[in-house]
């Protein structure tokens, strides 16, 4: 490969491997359960590259993205609309080729927040 070439990492098929991932066709949220980066390789998973020039705002991102999935899922329970089927797109990232339908079903237990004034 010539000194200067630009190299395009295929993570859709990367995460899909079966020697880091097991079932790796299953949505399977558990697979980053606690101590996940230690059960599999270093480059493995890059959601926001890797390296030398992996994204400043991974961090940020990440913290983010948890912060929104257990406020959202801690009052909602989430699941697709019936016969809706997701088609994932290979870009810069892995992404629907369209809109996302679902239904969101408030939990029985939802806490209410302060901070709407009781209006979740």
């Amino acid at each position: 490969m010539p000194k200067g070439s630009l190299v395009i990492v295929n993570t859709c098929a990367l995460y899909r491997d079966g020697r880091f991932f097991a079932d790796p066709e299953r949505f399977d949220p558990d697979r980053f359960a606690s101590g996940w980066e230690k059960r599999i390789p270093r480059y493995a998973y890059l959601p926001f590259g890797g390296g030398p020039r992996v994204c400043i705002g991974n961090g940020f991102a990440m913290m983010e993205a948890r912060l929104i999935f257990a406020t959202v899922a801690q009052r909602y329970k989430l699941s697709l609309e019936p016969l809706e089927e997701i088609e994932p797109v290979q870009l810069v990232t892995v992404r629907p080729s369209g809109p996302v339908r679902m239904r969101l079903e408030r939990r029985a237990s939802a806490p209410l927040s302060q901070a709407t004034g009781g209006r979740a």
